[in-house]
């Protein structure tokens, strides 16, 4: 029997970890697979593992509904094994909101603000532009 292990209780958008030991042998990037099948009342998704180095391989997960969840992982990285297990998921926390979607909001239908600028050319334009709200020729 192979070990792994992973939290049994995970709230909803936050991300479930299985974490299994497997070959590390070759070139274990790219020479072996491992996948996950997470099963909810609501949905069923697959997703690719990786190699974290070690002889260690993770698959990560991030539910979308509280309720109960199943999965299997298998690959070879594990020589076909199948590996079960279930974790409850609960709600999310208050500042949890969920994945950002394309329309600026969280899952959850927080807003959300993304800031960002480009500063290199700060450095050049001295203090008296960097001082300044608007853009400086």
């Amino acid at each position: 029997m192979r070990r792994y292990n992973y939290e049994k209780q995970v709230e909803k958008w936050d991300v479930l970890e299985v974490t299994v030991e497997g070959h590390s042998d070759k070139n274990p990037f790219v020479d072996y697979e491992i996948q996950g099948i997470f099963t909810g009342k609501h949905e069923t998704v697959t997703v690719d593992g990786f190699y974290d180095g070690e002889g260690v391989y993770k698959v990560r997960y991030m539910p979308s509904f509280v309720e109960l969840y199943t999965f299997e992982v298998t690959g070879s990285a594990i020589d076909g094994e199948v590996l079960t297990g279930k974790f409850q998921v609960t709600p999310a926390s208050e500042e949890n909101h969920g994945p950002i979607r394309v329309a600026n909001t969280y899952q959850d239908g927080t807003p959300y603000y993304s800031i960002g600028t480009t500063c290199y050319v700060w450095a050049e334009r001295g203090f008296r532009c960097c001082s300044q709200k608007v853009f400086c020729p």
